[in-house]
């Protein structure tokens, strides 16, 4: 019981590690960046892993409280949600402001690399997990990790070749 305890409190204090380093990963290159639909994606993005490390912390909190652990993603209600990053505003803003934009290519495939790794990381913990209320926190933590994914991979398309992206979408 006590090494299955201190294996679980490893994942989740290695998902807290994780996500730190994302966090800062996204602040610095949200402060180096010129352009403004950039720096708002990476802030996003930021905010997103902030409230991971809440929900993971607070997951921790409350197996160190009570023991068989009851609580799980009920108790992220204290923190503030993940931010909805809107597509097509985004997408919109993007267009104004293209030239700026495709100078980003680069941050936006190290994004997509950071948020890909983090989702292995996920995955392979859920393999591994077998309580529900880890399950839940894992499961949730991968849907987070794929809707970056997605806005990343979707806007790094639409740098590399907007006119494509259009008829892609499109379809």
């Amino acid at each position: 019981m006590k090494d299955k305890l201190l294996k679980k409190l490893d994942v989740f204090k290695s998902a807290i590690d994780m996500e730190k380093k994302v966090y800062a990963i996204y602040t610095d290159a949200k402060a180096k960046n010129k352009s403004s639909v950039t720096r708002k994606l990476l802030e996003a993005l930021a905010k997103d892993e902030q409230f991971h490390i809440n929900t993971i912390e607070n997951f921790l909190n409350d197996i160190g409280e009570k023991m068989p652990h009851k609580g799980g993603l009920s108790n992220a209600e204290n923190v503030s949600k993940p931010t909805s990053i809107d597509k097509s505003s985004l997408f919109a803003s993007l267009k104004n402001d293209l030239a700026s934009s495709r100078s980003d290519i680069d941050i936006y495939k190290s994004a997509i690399e950071v948020e890909k790794n983090s989702y292995s990381f996920y995955a392979e913990a859920l393999k591994s997990q077998v309580e529900e209320d880890e399950a839940k926190l894992l499961k949730f933590l991968l849907g987070e990790e794929q809707k970056h994914m997605s806005i990343l991979q979707d806007t790094f398309e639409y740098l590399n070749n907007p006119d494509d992206w259009f008829r892609g979408e499109e379809k």
